[in-house]
């Protein structure tokens, strides 16, 4: 039967030109194999799963069901993934009792802690609830890691899901040997690593999402995965550098799940105290501490019935950790001062653009909730590597900030944003953050250097090279210097503003001193835009004052009117 296989896998192969393609052959040369060694035993292939992911996260994800198979989860399971790489060799897992077998020499192999039969995980009550009893992890090899060593990194995992009742408990048939089936894998990992993902070859193009408009061909296998998670109860890590977008795209899995018609609430408590992160995930009672004049729902029970995004999940204090760890494994909790527990109805999504293994190792990321938030990780690239996006989001920014104005690029403007690099060689290091303000700097040039006689107010945006150059020229210099401090960044500031009013006194309407006292509000909406909320920025800039007397609104609103103020102005000179 094997060898029959082998040859079908070989031909499809041969004919396959993506890594969906190339899955399709494999699928039942996998059922076919396990059930001529089990299917006497009454064992049923329901599922072949497989996975190409890395450390980071998943890459792509294709299965293919045979028969009625209930729904549920779409990933197997990231604790197979984990027990698989900590033991380098095909595994096999009982569902039923929660333990595993090495099929290289049938040594007992540890379960992953978040699939154990003493702390059932979600992973595992699905696989239960879609009659899934055992499930058959064969590892997938890149060719320079197909060698001997059992902790050689993997590129991916072929999961089989059985049907298998008469088998829970029982010792693992000695005709399960899989050495020829893993071989067959071994000699399909190659291909299916090298392959591109029929959903990624497409070119930059814009999806009219307001979420998440722009999908290149880095993006879409991304959002390809994600689409299959998002209708999922499990939790979402979204990792990736800062400013590439995770917060817009956890709204946009939200938007995609049953809980879409619920809240979406963000949780980023970077900016508060670690004694008050726990009041804010769950709330308080009058007089739970000094300060607490009434009741107040935590973030949890805003989120109820909907989801919840913990945003910089890696910094949270260890005491926040241990909160959200209980939350996640019981799904209940206790406001602050509170005398009973409360149920959440929450799916969580975390995200973080730090590094939570380095974190586990020094001991300031808790590993039990590592775990707990590791279920179906995804990594966002930074826009460096999604090069095919740049234009397409320098538009879509632009458009933003302009409303129904027209607003486009020169092909020479277009090019010089795609060709700027910087003395280290890396580009667009601030990510979208970073681009949207090269797009802000370039759209006020375009409208203070307007053709003469244009409508000002109304008139296109053509944005050409010298615009964006000039826009590029504080990103290429001052932001390549790495020790450069606030004494220097506030100094290139003044430099940028005194040409723009200077520009202005030659355009025959000069800036007035005052109108430049904007620093405030300036330094105020980048807090707002970092954390997220008006109090964070307040908490974190020391004026909790201004938050304690319901202030800090009003004030925000004051310094932010002086700022547009002067940007409205410049853009009109």
């Amino acid at each position: 039967m094997i060898e029959a296989g082998l040859g079908r896998l070989v031909a499809g192969l041969r004919a396959a030109g993506t890594f969906e393609a190339a899955c399709e052959p494999l699928y039942d040369v996998v059922k076919d194999a396990l059930e001529e060694r089990l299917g006497a035993r009454g064992a049923q292939v329901v599922r072949v799963v497989v996975h190409l992911r890395d450390r980071e996260g998943y890459r792509a994800l294709a299965s293919r069901a045979y028969g009625e198979v209930a729904p549920g989860q779409v990933a197997t399971s990231t604790a197979v993934w984990s027990t698989l790489v900590a033991t380098g060799a095909p595994i096999a897992i009982d569902v039923g009792t929660c333990e595993g077998i090495s099929l290289r020499d049938g040594a007992p192999v540890r379960m992953a802690t978040s699939f154990a039969a003493h702390d059932v995980s979600a992973s595992v009550i699905a696989l239960r609830a879609r009659d899934v009893t055992h499930v058959v992890a064969l590892p997938v090899r890149s060719p320079s890691e197909r060698s001997s060593e059992r902790d050689a990194p993997l590129g991916g995992m072929v999961c089989a899901e059985l049907a298998w009742n008469a088998g829970i408990g029982q010792r693992w048939p000695d005709e399960l040997g899989v050495d020829d089936l893993s071989t067959l894998v071994d000699v399909t990992g190659p291909f299916l690593l090298g392959l591109p993902l029929a959903v990624g070859r497409e070119p930059a193009l814009e999806t009219h999402d307001p979420l998440f408009p722009i999908a290149g061909a880095r993006t879409r296998p991304i959002l390809h995965v994600l689409e299959q998670f998002a209708p999922q109860e499990e939790t979402l890590l979204i990792t990736g550098p800062t400013g590439v977008g995770k917060s817009r795209l956890a709204h946009w899995c939200h938007a995609r799940s049953p809980r879409r018609e619920r809240a979406f609430c963000t949780a980023n408590l970077i900016a508060l105290p670690d004694a008050t992160q726990l009041a804010e995930l769950f709330g308080w009672k009058r007089g739970a501490f000094t300060g607490a004049h009434a009741d107040h729902d935590g973030l949890v029970a805003q989120a109820d019935g909907g989801t919840l995004f913990v945003d910089e999940i890696d910094k949270l204090s260890l005491a926040a950790q241990a909160g959200l760890l209980r939350l996640l494994e019981t799904r209940r909790y206790s406001p602050l001062g509170a005398s009973g527990e409360r149920t959440a109805n929450v799916r969580f999504i975390a995200a973080t653009n730090g590094d939570l293994r380095a974190l586990v190792r020094a001991g300031s990321f808790r590993e039990d909730l590592y775990y707990r938030i590791h279920v179906l990780p995804v990594a966002l690239p930074s826009l460096a590597a999604r090069r095919d996006e740049l234009v397409a989001w320098a538009l879509e920014l632009g458009r933003r900030r302009l409303g129904p104005r027209p607003f486009e690029l020169t092909t020479d403007a277009a090019r010089e944003l795609t060709e700027a690099r910087w003395p280290s060689g890396e580009v667009w290091p601030g990510n979208l953050r970073q681009l949207d303000n090269v797009v802000r700097r370039a759209i006020a040039l375009a409208g203070a250097r307007g053709p003469a006689g244009a409508d000002a107010s109304s008139g296109p945006i053509v944005l050409g090279r010298d615009h964006v150059r000039f826009a590029l020229t504080p990103e290429l210099h001052d932001d390549a210097v790495p020790d450069a401090g606030a004494e220097d960044a506030l100094r290139a500031l003044a430099h940028r503003v005194l040409d723009a009013a200077l520009e202005a006194r030659r355009s025959g309407a000069a800036l007035e001193l005052e109108q430049l006292d904007v620093l405030r509000g300036a330094v105020l909406r980048a807090a707002v835009e970092r954390f997220g909320s008006v109090k964070d920025a307040f908490v974190a800039l020391g004026a909790q004052a201004l938050v304690d007397s319901r202030n800090h609104q009003a004030s925000y609103k004051k310094e932010l009117a002086k700022l547009e103020a002067l940007e409205a102005r410049l853009d009109r000179e």
